[in-house]
């Protein structure tokens, strides 16, 4: 359902460790990992903090509404906590490991080239093992007002 949800323009935003390990190891889940996750490949479990990614310091998803610490660290318990994912080349990194350069916390796909928002945000990680309090809500907050801003309309028609 989330495949055909995503296929047909839907939003989603997607949260937890496992997830991107479950999609992308054996047997694996292709298809979610490609049409869903937007990731190429997992890589580990408790991968470090998060940081922010380079050049994405003014990322809607980290400055509006609330500003998002450039670091965030984990309380790891399990699995289930983080993940560090490689995305796929339609994607790109909000926020990196600190212990895997290159390989995201929150990655993001965006569907077309306005920038103002995107189609989906995958967090590879569990919200509630991030040790800033504040930091879960923010960026549920930060991300639902990016998934859902209004988009520049197309500036070009094609007829005949």
């Amino acid at each position: 359902m989330l495949q055909d949800w995503v296929i047909g323009g839907g939003k989603l935003l997607i949260e937890g460790g496992e997830i991107g390990y479950d999609a992308d190891s054996s047997p694996g889940y292709p298809d979610f990992r490609d049409i869903v996750l937007h990731i190429t490949d997992w890589n580990a479990d408790m991968a470090g903090d998060l940081q922010t990614a380079s050049g994405q310091v003014d990322h809607p998803i980290l400055n509006q509404p609330n500003t998002i610490p450039s670091s965030l660290a984990f309380n790891y318990v399990g699995y289930g906590d983080e993940d560090a994912c490689v995305p796929a080349a339609d994607a790109y990194i909000v926020m990196e490991t600190a212990n895997y350069t290159g390989n995201g916390g929150i990655i993001v796909y965006d569907d077309n080239p306005a920038p103002q928002s995107a189609q989906i945000v995958y967090f590879t990680f569990n919200l509630a093992a991030l040790v800033d309090i504040d930091a879960p809500r923010n960026l549920v907050l930060n991300t639902s007002a990016f998934l859902m801003a209004a988009e520049t309309p197309p500036t070009c028609s094609v007829e005949g």
